[in-house]
């Protein structure tokens, strides 16, 4: 089933099921979002037919539409992320193609110009995966002074200063041939979690706000020993409690639940439970964390699976599966 664009959908949270509101048409194969609730502002990175890294800006309305604000084209292919800074002013966009990272500016909503372009160098151990760069997202720090950009072909996580963007980026290695692919940070405990996709892994990392540096603290297996081989993790989202945090392992069809140790900020009480679609290319929880929102890309379909509000953890039970084309990236609107 073919994706139409980008779909506008609404969440029945009693019933766990969702409906079609309104869908955009007009981008051709966008791969990522993100949302700035204050601004009503959506960004999307397309892909168009030269495999051009491209960025588009939406404005959502009071009627729950989409109306396309600006596009921006290139430098460089495809965009893999695409992310923004809490004032609407920067955006920044990663090119797995090229290990490559690309900061944009941001005025009303329209893409102004590119102000950065920053290519990665370096490899890692697996020949076939990681035989240049790849640079998988950006995400800024909880105080936004420190940009990091997860760097699957380097096995390293890459850091920019705010302050500075045009200085050369510090890296931080992670363990060889585990390829980091996305990472999320918890806003109370001071650590970032990371997800690597080539060798399936959640690496715990203590962060210095002061300083920007990254201290690898854990490295725990999402899947079990005989799943090792085949699983591919794709994407990481901590509870709206803050209680756990959640990952898809691609291939094996399965999600990862760890605990967060409340004091320590390592994880532990793995579990692991089948999912309802084939390759879950992003999750994503409700706000209210009621519900945990599943993109299968192959099987073309949404899933949802109810989550205890308090403890952050999965709870018998699904709710109705949303059929979709090809669903790549979910984003929390309210």
């Amino acid at each position: 089933m073919p994706g139409k664009g980008i779909s506008l959908l609404e969440l029945d949270e009693a019933k766990g099921s969702l409906r079609e509101i309104h869908s955009f048409t007009g981008v051709k194969n966008p791969s990522y979002l993100c949302f700035d609730r204050r601004e009503k502002l959506l960004l999307a990175a397309t892909e168009n037919d030269e495999n051009r890294g491209a960025v588009t800006s939406f404005r959502l309305s009071g009627n729950r539409a989409l109306s396309r604000l600006s596009f921006i084209d290139g430098p460089g292919r495809a965009n893999c992320h695409v992310n923004m800074d809490s004032t609407c002013r920067l955006v920044f966009a990663a090119s797995y193609g090229e290990g490559r990272l690309k900061v944009y500016s941001l005025e009303g909503g329209r893409l102004i110009e590119n102000i950065l372009d920053h290519n990665y160098e370096g490899k890692g151990p697996n020949e076939e995966r990681q035989e240049h760069s790849h640079a998988h997202q950006a995400v800024l720090s909880p105080d936004e002074r420190w940009l990091y950009v997860a760097d699957l072909g380097s096995d390293c996580l890459w850091i920019h200063d705010m302050d500075d963007l045009s200085a050369p980026p510090r890296s931080v290695k992670t363990p060889p041939g585990k390829g980091p692919r996305h990472m999320v940070f918890h806003r109370e405990s001071q650590r970032l979690y990371v997800v690597c996709e080539l060798i399936p892994a959640l690496l715990v990392f203590d962060w210095d706000s002061r300083t920007g540096n990254l201290s690898l603290i854990q490295d725990a297996a999402t899947v079990e020993d005989g799943d090792n081989p085949k699983a591919q993790p794709s994407a990481v989202k901590i509870h709206p409690s803050g209680k756990t945090v959640t990952l898809a392992n691609r291939f094996t069809d399965t999600v990862t639940v760890f605990d967060i140790n409340g004091e320590s900020g390592l994880v532990e009480n793995r579990l692991i439970f089948p999912g309802r679609g084939l390759i879950c290319r992003d999750l994503e929880f409700s706000p209210s964390g009621k519900w945990l929102l599943m993109a299968y890309q192959e099987s073309c379909d949404i899933q949802l699976c109810p989550f205890d509000q308090e403890t952050g953890r999965p709870v018998v039970g699904w709710g109705e599966a949303f059929e979709t084309g090809t669903p790549t990236c979910l984003v929390p609107l309210d």
